[in-house]
């Protein structure tokens, strides 16, 4: 979760988990997976994963 926090994803996943219990529907997800803080936060998961 620190990592989530250094690139401020985690307010976006919070974001995301609220409106999924609200039953709402997402579109434009591309736009999130493609932004260049997470495209970091997956780079820096993927370094430091030792397994």
């Amino acid at each position: 979760m620190r990592y989530n926090e250094y690139y401020d994803m985690q307010r976006v996943y919070d974001s995301l988990y609220s409106a999924s219990k609200n039953g709402n529907n997402f579109y434009k997800l591309l736009e999130i997976i493609g932004s260049e803080e997470n495209i970091r936060l997956a780079y820096r998961n993927l370094k430091s994963n030792k397994g």
